[in-house]
């Protein structure tokens, strides 16, 4: 054989070497990764009650929750699109501050 035919095959267990080394730093890295991992989720106007569900039942793995409910108008008006003190948001939010996560709830739709 010549050179030239050893030099892919060498490449190849070179980089397999790499990637065995590599492979085993990589739980202790991704534990670590993991969890520094932030989770955040919107909840849509227009799927609100959907939305609440869905928050409430992973408050757990919630970090930030962004009640996505104004508009504005031509005019530049801002309007809410849902009530943020119905009893369900407010049920939410007071579960969301038991839980240490946070919301938002500036978030507008232009």
């Amino acid at each position: 054989m010549n050179k030239t035919q050893l030099i892919p095959k060498e490449i190849g267990i070179f980089l397999l070497s790499f990637l065995v080394i590599i492979s085993f730093c990589l739980p202790t890295s991704y534990a670590q990764a993991n969890e520094d991992l932030k989770m955040a989720g919107w909840v849509p106007w227009w799927q609100d009650k959907q939305g609440l569900s869905s928050a409430t039942k992973n408050i757990d793995k919630l970090s930030t929750v962004y009640p996505f409910v104004y508009e504005i108008n031509e005019k530049g008006k801002i309007i809410a699109k849902t009530d943020l003190k119905s009893r369900d948001w407010q049920k939410f939010f007071k579960l969301a501050e038991k839980k240490e996560s946070r919301y938002y709830s500036y978030n507008c739709l232009v």
